[in-house]
């Protein structure tokens, strides 16, 4: 994907954008298309009768707004800003000549091939999982893993879709990991205190200990 990076910042223009700032909206016109370079925003689809629905995360190197462009349809789901975000904005046009390119486009197409297995990869990574370690898998993946203690713009409404589960529901388990001393949960801000018990929890020991007794 080097090449369609290098061609952002040459042709493109970088925008800053601020938490829950709305970066694309549903149903608007694709007339330009993102590289998100730092932070991380949040896919939600609106649903007809009302409800929203939480799709994805997506952090840097992501295309944004590529697959309206390509389709050339409005865009299908909002995408907003989980803290400060940077990104490079490149008009429709030249994204669309761009990837006439052989090279360039044959990079867009494996680079849509893994975001569809990245998007498998979780639903399977979170499928039937305890709260908890569901909670623990994608605070680590907002935090690179350990590469940040800090991740903003996160707030409770936000992490409870990630996770599939109410406000209400996520509560006590939130409340568990500030009194173990793993985290310090702010109104729109998580600070990661003990990396080592996030990862731990997010094993699923249980789980492992019900494989082991199958097994044996």
């Amino acid at each position: 994907m080097q090449k369609l990076v290098d061609e952002f910042h040459r042709k493109g223009k970088e925008v800053d954008y601020k938490n829950r700032q709305l970066i694309l909206g549903q149903g608007s016109s694709g007339d330009h298309v993102l590289l998100l370079t730092h932070g991380f925003v949040r896919v939600v689809r609106q649903l007809a009768d009302g409800r929203s629905r939480w799709l994805a995360f997506r952090g840097p190197m992501n295309l944004l707004g590529e697959m309206s462009a390509l389709a050339g349809k409005p865009r299908n789901a909002d995408v907003a800003a989980i803290g400060a975000c940077r990104a490079v904005k490149m008009a429709c046009e030249d994204f669309l000549t761009l990837i006439q390119k052989g090279d360039v486009s044959h990079e867009l197409l494996l680079w849509e091939q893994g975001l569809r297995n990245e998007a498998e990869l979780t639903r399977f990574w979170l499928k039937d999982l305890p709260l908890d370690v569901r909670l623990a898998r994608t605070l680590l993946y907002l935090a690179g893993n350990g590469s940040t203690t800090r991740v903003e713009g996160l707030t409770r409404e936000v992490l409870a879709q990630a996770v599939g589960v109410t406000r209400n529901a996520l509560r006590p388990v939130l409340k568990g990991l500030k009194e173990a001393g793993a985290v310090i949960a702010r109104r729109e801000s998580l600070e990661i205190k003990d990396i080592r018990a996030l990862r731990d929890m997010a094993k699923d020991a249980r789980r492992v200990r019900h494989c082991a007794r199958q097994i044996e």
